[in-house]
């Protein structure tokens, strides 16, 4: 059985027009649950076991703040890390992520018009990676997300485009080593 002693700090504050808050973590695990690549493979894809690590620890810290200048433009910032290791090796936990951010602004430019959303996302390059559990290391990426909307009533409408500039990544966490999709068009309409 994993067990686990956690210690947590988290700082924030909210106004009518802005809130922060950044959390700073520990985790110190007794038998974390962790997985072992026995060797065989499924379509391709490693076949895994569990197994106990007696001591390990996960370390991170997260962020996000918004602020609203206005009824016509608002931003937004997450960004987060996280370290994951083998106490008694020294070897990295796997399916830790790098540091990755989210950037976004949405702008309105009069009341009752369609907003404008541009996102950027990144990563860092995964460099801590369990190579004994067939992970691999992955290249730092940034790709621009682009959504617009408009609400009518009771009703909204939502269109976009995801990865705008075609970019070819991996995130550390997809199961296998194939990119991601390239651009991704949507449309979106919900009704309350």
């Amino acid at each position: 059985t994993e067990t686990s002693r956690n210690v947590e700090l988290s700082v924030g504050r909210a106004s009518q027009r802005t809130r922060v808050s950044a959390t700073l973590f520990r985790n110190r695990i007794t038998d974390f649950i962790s997985t072992v690549v026995t060797g065989d493979s499924v379509s391709g894809l490693p076949v895994r076991r569990y197994r106990n690590v007696a001591d390990a620890r996960i370390d991170g810290v997260t962020g996000s703040a918004f602020y609203a200048a206005s009824s016509r433009f608002e931003c937004r910032v997450t960004a987060g890390y996280t370290r994951g290791e083998n106490r008694a090796t020294g070897a990295p936990l796997p399916s830790i992520p790098p540091f990755e951010a989210t950037v976004a602004a949405r702008v309105t430019p009069r009341p009752s018009w369609p907003w404008l959303e541009p996102e950027w996302v990144a990563a860092a390059r995964q460099r801590r990676v369990d190579a004994a559990q067939g992970e691999a290391s992955t290249p730092g990426f940034s790709i621009v997300n682009l959504r617009a909307g408009r609400a009518f009533g009771r009703a909204s409408i939502a269109i976009g485009v995801e990865n705008l500039f075609d970019a070819s990544y991996r995130h550390h966490l997809d199961p296998s080593r194939i990119s991601r999709p390239g651009q991704n068009a949507f449309v979106k309409i919900a009704r309350g």
